[in-house]
This record gives structure tokens, C-alpha cells and sequence, in this order.
């Protein structure tokens, strides 16, 4: 199966691209200060611990990474202002994959939660890998069985997975 990965370090890009990903890895900016904004360019990932700031961050055309945000499954403002922009969200799974027992559980619901959120208001949504290194990256049939643990039916899963995210 083919698949899009909208962000891949470069150590595990060659491993990523064995097992049929198409990687793009875009340049990662985090938001440490309103000052910060300026840095924000369309085609650029961007996340950062204030909801308000990957707000106004959104208004260009970016992948926005929003597990940073305390209680971002909740968060339906950030949701609203990602569905009317044409930036998307990007759910990476290495936080997922590297957490355990209850931490994972907690994550996996907040994800699922998320999801839900993101189809409600009509939000674009990815889910990449953030792989650092060869170890983290999935198959694509794994990650649409992680998918598939958040609730995603196997078919809509599996045609996220293959559609290119198309940002910046």
C-alpha cells in the first residue's frame, strides 16, 4: 500500500521510503514566544504549548502539530481556525508509540477524541510518523491498524493514509 508521511527526519526517511512511504519534511518551527509568529512561513510544521499562538499561526498555509497544547483534543477554537484555513493538522505517532500503559491509554483516547473533533468541524487532518530514527517507522499497514485503534473505520483509514497532504 502506498502511503504519505508529511514528516520524516532525514536518518529515517531511507527506511520510510523501503517500506513505501512518500516522505516530505517540511521545516519544524516550534513557537516559544508571540515574537515567533513572524518566523512562520507557509509549508512549514509548526506547534507550540499556546493554543492562540498556532491560531493566528494558522492563517498561513502550514502543518500544524497540536499534542503541545494542554487539552488539545478539546480544543475546538484551534479546530475551527485550522477547518476555515488551509493549513492541517498532523498527528505524529512516535509520542503514541513511545508512551506506555496508562500514559498510552490516556494519549490514545485524547487522539481518538481528537478525531472526532477534526471530523466534526470539517478539519484536515494527517497522521505522520516524526520518526527519528529507523526504529519508529510503521508500515503503513500499521499505522492504519493505529488508526483503526482510535476508532477510524479500515477504509477511511486506509484512504487517509494514501491521499498526499497538500499544505504550504
Amino acid at each position: 500500500m502506498k502511503a504519505f508521511d508529511a514528516n520524516c527526519t532525514p536518518s529515517a526517511a531511507a527506511k520510510a521510503k523501503e517500506l513505501e512511504w512518500t516522505v516530505a519534511s517540511p521545516p519544524r518551527l516550534e513557537l516559544k514566544s508571540g515574537n515567533d509568529l513572524r518566523l512562520v512561513k507557509a509549508g512549514m510544521s509548526v506547534s507550540s504549548m499556546n493554543g492562540d499562538w498556532l491560531r493566528q499561526a494558522c492563517r498561513k498555509s502550514i502543518l500544524v502539530d497540536p499534542l503541545a497544547v494542554p487539552k488539545f483534543e478539546k480544543d475546538e477554537g484551534l479546530v475551527r481556525a485550522v477547518a476555515d484555513s488551509d493549513s492541517v493538522f498532523e498527528l505524529p505517532m512516535r509520542p503514541l508509540l513511545h508512551s506506555f500503559g496508562r500514559r498510552r491509554a490516556q494519549r490514545l483516547s485524547a487522539y481518538s477524541k481528537f478525531y472526532v473533533l477534526c471530523q466534526k468541524r470539517d478539519a484536515k487532518i494527517a497522521f505522520t510518523s516524526q520518526a527519528q530514527s529507523a526504529f519508529d517507522v510503521k508500515s503503513p499497514r500499521e499505522a492504519v491498524a493505529i488508526w483503526q485503534q482510535m476508532g477510524v473505520p479500515r477504509d477511511r483509514a486506509a484512504s487517509v493514509m494514501k491521499q498526499e497532504v497538500r499544505f504550504g
